[in-house]
């Protein structure tokens, strides 16, 4: 899974494919900030099956590969919408959107 199959559902999901409203580079920080936040909260996800512990890798551009696994698409996509809504949340609805997928990513984390 890639940088970009998670910018791209995200995109999709906010409303549109393109990302004229935010740049590549800042949702990319989010998707970075939402992978650290998954492995502080769920350090499980940095085991290998061998027994060792994946590093944290900031995500810098859309072709890298996620270190998490395809099981947490999903909460990534939450967490890179909650942000991108949290900067454009000077409207209640807006706010309720973040709100309301920054609980389904702490959800799916089993927070």
């Amino acid at each position: 899974m890639t940088a970009s199959d998670i910018l791209t559902q995200a995109l999709h999901e906010l409303g549109g494919g393109s990302s004229s409203r935010w740049a590549t580079s800042t949702l990319l920080t989010y998707l970075s900030d939402g992978q650290y936040e998954v492995m502080t909260l769920r350090p499980d996800t940095r085991l290998n099956t061998d027994g060792t512990l994946d590093d944290y890798q900031a995500v810098t551009a859309s072709d890298d590969t996620l270190i998490l696994g395809a099981g947490y698409r999903q909460a990534l996509v939450d967490y890179v919408v909650y942000r991108a809504l949290s900067e454009i949340g000077a409207d209640e609805e807006n706010l309720a959107r973040a709100t309301a997928r920054h609980q389904s990513f702490r959800a799916r984390l089993g927070r």
